[in-house]
This record gives C-alpha cells, sequence and structure tokens, in this order.
C-alpha cells in the first residue's frame, strides 16, 4: 500500500467542500423567510382592513342613530323609525338594546297610527326582551292597538260594532 502525500498547492475542490449543497441550502432558507413574510404582510393587510370597515360601519350606524333621534325630537315619527329599523340592522346591538329598540320603532308606528306595524314591533320586542323588563310596557300597547284595530285582544277576533244599530231594532 502506497500512499501518496501531495505536498503541492491544492486545488479549489481541495481547498473549499463544494458549494451546491450550500448554494441550495441558503436558497431554500431565502425561499422560506420570504414566504413567512408575506404571510405575515397579508395579515396585517387584512386585519387593517377589517378595523377601517369597523370603524366605518360603527360611524355609519351612529349617524343612523342621530338621525333616528333628530327625526324623532322633529316629531317626524315614521321617518324616525324607519331609521331606527336601519340602525338596529347595522349594529350588532345585545338583546337588552334590540328589546328596546323595537319597543321604540313601534312606539313610533303606534304614534303615526300604523298599528299593525306597531303590532309587528311589539312583537319583535317581546320576543327578544329577554330580561322581561319591558313587558308590562309591551302588553299595554299591543292592547291599544288592538282596540284601535278593533280586534280583540284576547281572541285576535274583529269585534262588532257596538254603536251600530242592527236591523231588527224598531
Amino acid at each position: 500500500m502506497k500512499q501518496e502525500l501531495n505536498f503541492g498547492p491544492q486545488t479549489d475542490n481541495e481547498k473549499h467542500p463544494p458549494k451546491r449543497h450550500l448554494i441550495i441550502f441558503s436558497t431554500t432558507v431565502s425561499i422560506l423567510v420570504l414566504i413567512v413574510l408575506t404571510v405575515f404582510v397579508i395579515q396585517e393587510l387584512i386585519e387593517q382592513t377589517k378595523k377601517q370597515e369597523y370603524q366605518v360601519s360603527r360611524s355609519s350606524s351612529e349617524d343612523e342613530k342621530m338621525l333616528a333621534e333628530t327625526l324623532e325630537d322633529r316629531g317626524l315619527d315614521l321617518m324616525a323609525a324607519q331609521s331606527w329599523i336601519r340602525y338596529i340592522n347595522k349594529t350588532h346591538l345585545n338583546k337588552r338594546d334590540k328589546a328596546k329598540c323595537y319597543y321604540r320603532v313601534g312606539r313610533l308606528f303606534q304614534e303615526s297610527k300604523r298599528y299593525d306595524r306597531a303590532l309587528e314591533y311589539f312583537y319583535r320586542s317581546e320576543l327578544t326582551n329577554i330580561f322581561q323588563d319591558l313587558e308590562a310596557k309591551i302588553e299595554q300597547r299591543k292592547r291599544e292597538c288592538f282596540e284601535k284595530l278593533g280586534i280583540d285582544p284576547e281572541t285576535g277576533e274583529k269585534k262588532e260594532e257596538e254603536n251600530t244599530p242592527s236591523a231588527n231594532s224598531p
């Protein structure tokens, strides 16, 4: 067995291990870093968009509430009721606040002599009002609406006209 000793100048392959593995590794790491950074940037953009949408939605619902209050203060009950309905639809209210808004809409319709619409919103309020804090007021208002519509609140049937003379009377 002969072993050769080479004391001459070393070639490039002998001085440095093959660079191919190093190039593949560094390229892979660079690509992974770029992917991770891209994901973070996209997530941040999505979060900013959501925040902006929430702020726009919140401000528009607050504007709707202010409009409803202004219309109500001016005695424009039908327009105020419609504005309150838009406010309810735009805003994520808890059940108690939603019940109060439905009651308010019902009251506005009742004051506008729109008893059928008033009843609808009194019933909505009643179904949403899990704390029963409006129960007595709702019942009273429903009874008044039924009476104005000429309907018996107990049976739901149309009342007979009491003041009209019958055909059999002299």
